[in-house]
């Protein structure tokens, strides 16, 4: 079989994400078939990933923006269908911190940032409203630490730099 076409690669279709062995390098398998882009991965603690982007569906089944692949490569039943751009990820115990352009997260209004359980997706009370763009987080101790785009967050003026509590 010959083909022909403007095209520079032939090869599976991975679509916009996939897992690479640290070790060796290889492409793990099977692949996440992501429709759309994947700007930010987490690791989940038990092996596999949350993954956040810009995206519609992963493995062939609906998810918005989020999702979480196991350590068998299995798409898991984590759904927290935020409604825009997810750019930042970060895992401290069992929550999931998400940061993006999204306005809601879990049918619950959160602009651009947002705290979700990581078994079931629920987004819990922590709220802290950024009015523009969060792009990165760490996390120590009770202390979130954002940066991003935004002017206010958690109530106060803070210019693209803050420190949250994780608690309130």
């Amino acid at each position: 079989l010959y083909i022909g076409g403007n095209f520079t690669h032939v090869g599976p279709p991975t679509g916009g994400g996939v897992a690479i062995d640290a070790g060796t390098g290889s492409v793990q398998q099977p692949y996440p078939k992501v429709i759309g882009t994947v700007f930010v991965v987490a690791a989940d603690g038990s092996g596999g990933w949350y993954l956040g982007g810009l995206f519609s569906s992963v493995r062939g089944q609906a998810r918005n923006n989020l999702a979480q692949i196991d350590a068998s490569g299995s798409l898991t039943a984590w759904n927290p269908n935020a409604n825009a751009t997810v750019r930042a990820l970060t895992v401290s115990g069992g929550t999931v911190y998400v940061g993006g352009e999204f306005t809601q997260i879990g049918g619950q209004g959160r602009n651009r940032i947002a705290a979700v359980d990581g078994s079931n997706g629920t987004p819990d009370a922590w709220n802290p409203n950024s009015n523009n763009i969060v792009e990165s987080f760490a996390v120590s101790g009770d202390t979130v630490y954002v940066a991003g785009s935004f002017t206010s967050i958690g109530g106060q003026a803070r210019n693209r730099i803050a420190a949250l509590s994780a608690s309130s």
